[in-house]
């Protein structure tokens, strides 16, 4: 304790001597200074170097020599060394020696994935409690398959009842379901309700999509509401129609979203329409085709986009209202395989944070070359960076109740 108190003292006589550039009494120190071995060449020994140059004695260059020596790097926080050693010759040398001695990092991340950034996404969904409720109303799924068990409930929804014009005036499908059995009969918009309060009871991110056709701010019947769901074995979004039990698919039987199938619509490409339950004539193709015309994604915060003028009116007496008016609809397309990486030092060293936008994520999993898969929770998203020294390459990947989503690279070194 003695020794501490001791070397203590000597520390603030030293940094009194600097504060007050008193730099003899410094200089006189400096024997007793060497034997600080935690600040001798990084701090003291750069200071006495100051010191000797200021007054003109010639051991300056042997005192930055034995800094250099100790392993001295930051000559830039120190501007009075700077400034006297700068006129020399030989500085850019003596910066390179300094420069040499900053000592390589133990871990370089060289690559991680970047997630482009979209809007919250607004969810049909019912409060656990009620979607645990509505569970035990639903088909079993289909283990393993986000996609066959999509289809079972739209075409369980389709079936529930046959179209009518009643109003629910309540967004919980439940108490639609149990107003059916009494023998009402709804529209579009409690079909939509059921179907996506019931995908997302199963684990399924579901969304309500309003559709329009052209000139919607005119007439009646220009409208129509249907479900946009994430489906996790594909990697997109799907939209489906659960009044009718239909889907839509491209030429090699992909099932599309509403994006894709707008895309279409302008382009006059008309996409397959597949049906889980009874089949279409033509002519009723047509007219539900023609609704791809416009639509708005989401329930309380809705999102709808435009290439061109936005008419704000429906059916000559509504106003086509919308929360967000955008002109690219990727800012409502969050991809939910996507992982956003980040650092933490909870657990002692470096670790791999990982974030996932998807609702029903269950964690994720890594994988590296070598080492056996490893599953994070989603409630402690930390991964300690593993493997040998060199380069490695881990692929990180949200898992979800259907099972391991596609994987992102995250590339870095590590060095003895």
């Amino acid at each position: 304790m003695a020794e501490l108190a001791e070397l203590a003292a000597l520390r603030i006589r030293a940094q009194e001597a600097i504060a007050t550039k008193h730099y003899d009494r410094l200089l006189e120190l400096s024997s007793e200074l060497r034997a600080d071995h935690e600040y001798w060449a990084t701090w003291f020994a750069p200071e006495c170097a100051v010191a000797a140059r200021a007054t003109g004695r010639s051991d300056a260059r042997a005192y930055l020599d034995e800094a250099i020596l100790g392993g001295f790097a930051q000559y830039e926080m120190f501007p009075q060394l700077v400034m006297h050693f700068s006129v020399d010759d030989d500085w850019s040398d003596l910066a390179a020696r300094m420069d040499a001695n900053i000592p390589q990092p133990p871990l370089e991340i060289l690559d991680w994935p970047v997630p482009t950034p979209t809007l919250p996404l607004d969810l049909d969904a019912l409060p656990e409690d009620r979607a645990n409720e509505l569970r035990g109303q639903l088909p079993p799924g289909v283990e393993g398959s986000a996609w066959q068990t999509a289809q079972g409930v739209l075409g369980w929804v389709t079936q529930r009842w046959a179209p009518g014009t009643g109003t629910a005036d309540s967004r919980d499908a439940i108490d639609v379901l149990a107003r059916v059995a009494a023998g009402e009969r709804f529209t579009c918009v409690e079909y939509t309700i059921v179907l996506s309060q019931a995908l997302n009871a199963r684990g399924i991110p579901a969304r309500s999509v309003g559709l329009m056709m052209a000139n919607y701010h005119a007439g009646f019947g220009r409208g129509h509401n249907v479900t946009e769901a994430w489906i996790d074995d594909l990697g997109k979004w799907v939209l489906l129609d659960g009044q009718n039990g239909l889907y839509w698919c491209a030429e090699d039987d992909t099932p599309l979203g509403l994006r894709e199938l707008q895309q279409r619509h302008a382009e006059g490409r008309r996409a397959r329409a597949t049906t889980t339950g009874r089949l279409f004539a033509e002519s009723e193709q047509d007219f539900w085709w023609r609704l791809f015309h416009t639509g708005t994604v989401g329930g309380r915060a809705t999102t709808t986009w435009r290439s061109g003028a936005y008419v704000p009116a429906f059916e000559s007496q509504h106003v086509a209202t919308c929360t967000y008016l955008l002109r690219d609809p990727d800012a409502c397309y969050p991809d939910l395989a996507d992982i956003a990486v980040g650092i933490s030092a909870i657990g002692g060293g470096p670790h791999l944070l990982m974030h996932t936008a998807h609702p029903y994520a269950l964690g994720f999993q890594v994988m590296l070359d070598g080492y056996a898969p490893v599953r994070v929770p989603v409630d402690q998203p930390r991964w300690r960076f593993a493997g040998g020294a060199g380069e490695n390459s881990a692929v990180v990947a949200v898992r979800t109740p259907y099972g391991t989503l596609r994987g992102s690279q995250v590339r870095y070194l590590i060095r003895d």
